[in-house]
């Protein structure tokens, strides 16, 4: 939790307890805790976003069907969530690892160091999600929106799936890929450009698969995604 706390103050100092000593579980265990929270407290508007994508030749029943199965399926969501996080940060701290390989032959900096970094690292996108709870805001009708990203700037003229990709360019994701960027520069002993373009690759990867696994669902949901 030190660590957790240090990131925002200090980051180096972060860094630095990271590689005396790479724990992760209770970050882990407090930031799954506080997506779970998250994830609850905007079931509501997930459902209203998804009601609104039904297409117009659904009926009532067809509704309440949609949102009984969502309600039904929360408690198994939430339990699930977890294994959800902790396998797609370890193939985050995989993709990093695989990076670092590339970079340098000297191991400055074993397996569980970057998995402790990218699971610390973790907390600002986490962030974003409470900050989405707290201020829901659909900018579209197919996705909850992240606060301060740039899906504004392009108004209207985007579907969902430009929207999800625009979103998430967002303040969280930033923060997230700048702190992994200089937690790998400074486990590693690399210049910062390194260290940022690894972190910004990892990222492009899990948010392009992430993206894809969302329209894929929407598909699958019979919802609307132009």
């Amino acid at each position: 939790m030190r660590i957790l706390a240090s990131m925002f103050v200090n980051p180096r100092d972060a860094v630095e307890r990271i590689r005396r000593k790479p724990v992760w579980l209770v970050a882990f265990a407090a930031l799954a805790l506080l997506s779970v929270a998250a994830m609850i407290s905007v079931h509501p508007v997930t459902v209203r976003l998804a009601l609104a994508q039904i297409p117009p030749t659904a009926t009532a029943a067809d509704k309440l069907d949609l949102a009984k199965r969502f309600d039904d399926e929360l408690f198994v969501r939430s339990m699930f969530l977890p294994v959800r996080l902790i396998v797609g940060w370890y193939s985050t701290a995989l993709v990093l690892f695989f990076l670092s390989r590339l970079w340098t032959i000297r191991e400055a900096a074993r397996f569980s160091h970057i998995l402790s970094l990218e699971i610390h690292s973790e907390a600002f996108n986490v962030l974003g999600q409470l900050a989405a709870a707290v201020f829901p805001r659909a900018a579209h009708s197919a996705v909850l929106a992240v606060p301060l990203g740039l899906d504004p700037a392009a108004g209207s003229a985007h579907g969902s799936l430009g929207f999800m990709v625009l979103n998430s360019v967002n303040v969280f994701s930033v923060l997230y890929i700048t702190f992994v960027g200089f937690g790998l520069s400074t486990l590693f002993q690399w210049h910062n450009l390194k260290g940022f373009i690894s972190s910004l690759i990892a990222w492009c990867s899990t948010t392009t698969f992430n993206i894809t696994m969302i329209y894929l669902l929407k598909e699958n949901l019979h919802l609307n995604v132009p």
